[in-house]
């Protein structure tokens, strides 16, 4: 990554802002890596921003509670055919390849 930086000759503030904001890296050991997996993770900030119409953030804030976050979620849980099953037990679960 360090070497994208220095090709757009971005300086240090501009570097720390690009990697904690926009890809949420905690530190500077992404610098030494390749720059596709943090240029991934500003796409998905950039693609989460523009998620919702009117949104200023590109994270789900609840305006009513907690319950808001788990509406979203299902929303977009079925949006990809998720099936939801209420007020049942559950038996167990099954892990597939320790996943």
């Amino acid at each position: 990554m360090s070497e994208l930086y220095d090709q757009f000759k971005l300086n240090t503030n501009t570097q720390e802002f690009i990697g904690q904001v926009l890809a949420l890296k905690p530190d500077r050991r992404y610098m030494n890596e390749v720059a596709h997996e943090t240029l991934e993770k500003i796409r998905l900030y950039a693609k989460s921003h523009a998620f919702y119409d009117g949104s200023k953030s590109p994270y789900l804030y609840p305006h009513y509670g907690l319950g808001s976050l788990a509406e979203a979620f299902a929303r977009k849980a079925a949006i990809y055919g998720a099936t939801f099953v209420l007020n049942q037990q559950i038996d167990g679960v099954i892990h597939e390849n320790e996943k």
